[in-house]
């Protein structure tokens, strides 16, 4: 347990960094160029995959936390990095079905990146 608790605190550490590096050096993600809903969220997430600009730059947007956990792959049994709280902002890249059939989106929580589960976010399954 201590082990994953280190691991954990240096997971996140270093996705801190990162992030912090990354928002010092690259500019505020764009809008999506699809229509949104009510809740700025995309209307078709399948659609929204998460494709790159002409800089190569990722295309992210933006969905709300139901609560749940950022994974490092898209599935159940992989470690998790961050557990998330319902309302917290979350920006997504893309999205992939899992071998199950289950649809999760490639995340940035501020905090760290990885999977989570479609039905813990707003962008739905």
């Amino acid at each position: 347990m201590a082990f994953r608790a280190v691991f954990t605190a240096v997971t996140i550490s270093v996705a801190l960094v990162g992030a912090l590096t990354a928002m010092s050096t690259t500019p505020a993600p764009a809008a999506p160029a699809t229509s949104t809903s009510a809740t700025g969220t995309p209307e078709a997430a399948t659609a929204n995959s998460g494709t790159a600009g002409a800089a190569g730059a990722t295309t992210w947007y933006t969905t709300t936390s139901r609560g749940g956990l950022i994974r490092e792959c898209y599935k159940e049994s992989c470690d998790w990095y961050y557990r998330t709280s319902p309302g917290d902002k979350l920006l997504w890249s893309h999205n992939a079905y899992n071998e199950f059939g289950n649809l999760w989106y490639y995340v940035d929580s501020g905090f760290t990146r990885g999977w989570i589960y479609c039905g813990n976010v707003t962008a739905g399954c």
